[in-house]
């Protein structure tokens, strides 16, 4: 059957795991009610969890895929600077962005994310076992309590939690994103305080909402740590930088 068209962008962050990427892909293929948005597509292939082969391999998967799709494949790997390089080149309207490493367990349906996007709400992320329990609200978000008076009475202030997972977001926002974003730093974690107070301070002013499941439960499942440690790596965050390590 003839899936419906849905007009829009495509931007995908991607290392070198074919395997993952192909996983990754194909599930989406199947999982997007509307198939992938018909417009540009913009994807960064950084060069590091496999050699030149596999680099190769990714950018024949990306192809099979997306024919006319955009590939930049940067001689230095940095997260942060990839999701700027992509999101600095959207346009507007409706942007889906992926990465490499995630399996969907329903299907996602993007004009019911669409709907949600309305200037205050800016960024739809499709619920996966990362959110936890603020996953069940409508809103990825949470509060914080701050002094009004003389430090005795307190308030509570909502500050909205961004997301670099799979979303349908707004492309003037991405945009307008990149350029507060740094790039030496993890792109989500800087969206959070206080790494980059400038673009957290900027934030503030727009919502970020969650797609569900039909029974309301996760949309999406990571395959990225089963992955690495099935081959013995590690990933934390040091300054605000993300790192990776053999155990």
């Amino acid at each position: 059957m003839t899936k419906p068209v849905f007009h829009g962008a495509v931007t995908l962050t991607a290392v070198r795991r074919p395997d993952l990427l192909a996983r990754t892909l194909a599930s989406f293929t199947e999982a997007l009610r509307q198939g992938f948005p018909v417009g540009p597509v913009f994807v960064n292939l950084d060069p590091v969890m496999g050699d030149a082969r596999a680099q190769t391999e990714c950018r024949d998967v990306v192809r099979a895929h997306f024919p006319e799709a955009k590939i930049f494949e940067p001689e230095t790997a940095s997260f942060g600077a990839a999701v700027i390089r992509l999101w600095t080149r959207v346009p507007d309207g409706p942007v889906l962005h992926l990465e490499d490493d995630w399996t969907c367990l329903h299907e996602i349906d993007l004009d019911a994310a669409r709907h949600f996007l309305n200037g205050k709400t800016t960024m739809v992320c499709f619920r996966n076992n990362h959110h936890g329990r603020k996953g069940e609200q409508d809103y990825s978000e949470t509060r914080h309590r701050y002094p009004v008076l003389w430090g005795l009475i307190r308030r509570k202030r909502r500050v909205p939690l961004f997301n670099t997972g799979p979303a349908l977001a707004d492309g003037s926002f991405l945009r307008a994103c990149a350029l507060r974003m740094d790039a030496t730093l993890d792109p989500e974690k800087q969206m959070r305080r206080p790494m980059n107070p400038e673009l957290n301070d900027w934030l503030e002013r727009y919502r970020c909402r969650f797609l569900k499941a039909p029974d309301g439960g996760l949309l999406l499942t990571d395959d990225g740590r089963e992955w690495r440690a099935a081959r013995g790596l590690d990933k934390h965050v040091a300054d605000g930088r993300s790192v990776w390590s053999s155990r």
